[in-house]
């Protein structure tokens, strides 16, 4: 077999690509190695979080609507977890401070999954109630009005009666 300068170098190329691609693949098996054993490994550092060093967030609200069986935390605004994907979401727009909550818009999935928080307020009636217990206060609130919107990206607000409890 004989080989000329272009062929030699590019066989001599084409084996040094394999085997710097199976010199990476063994280096990342070592690397997972040593994080499965809870170790690190001088050139890559790896810290692993455990399950009891998560951060631990107190919900900003709860809402209570006993006629449904629903009780879920409400989050901050800025919180990770204030997502309609893990609990009731509430909407930039809201108004409210320490000692009042003058206006919440609240969302949750209304389908048949298991984080359809909202899927049975269809079973809700003129005068049932629905609490919030934020700030060691709990303030009450009276269904009066029912209305149905279709899923888009915009919610019409009527206007709020206000009532005094």
């Amino acid at each position: 077999m004989n080989l000329n300068g272009k062929n030699l170098f590019s066989l001599i190329l084409l084996i040094l690509g394999i085997f710097l691609v199976l010199l990476t693949q063994m280096e990342k098996e070592n690397i997972n190695y040593y994080v499965h054993e809870n170790a690190t490994y001088d050139a890559f550092p790896v810290q692993l979080k455990k399950e009891s060093e998560k951060k631990v967030e107190e919900p900003l609200l709860v809402l209570n609507i006993p006629q449904i069986a629903l009780k879920k935390p409400v989050y901050s605004l800025n919180s990770i977890y204030n997502n309609v994907q893990y609990n009731v979401e509430l909407i930039a727009g809201s108004i409210f401070t320490e000692e009042n909550l003058q206006h919440l818009i609240l969302a949750a999935h209304s389908g048949t999954s298991k984080i359809s928080f909202f899927k049975n307020l269809k079973n809700l009636k003129i005068g049932d109630k629905a609490y919030i217990y934020y700030h060691n206060q709990t303030f009450t609130y009276e269904l009066y009005d029912v209305g149905e919107e279709t899923k888009s990206k915009y919610v019409r607000l009527k206007g709020i009666k206000q009532k005094a409890f």
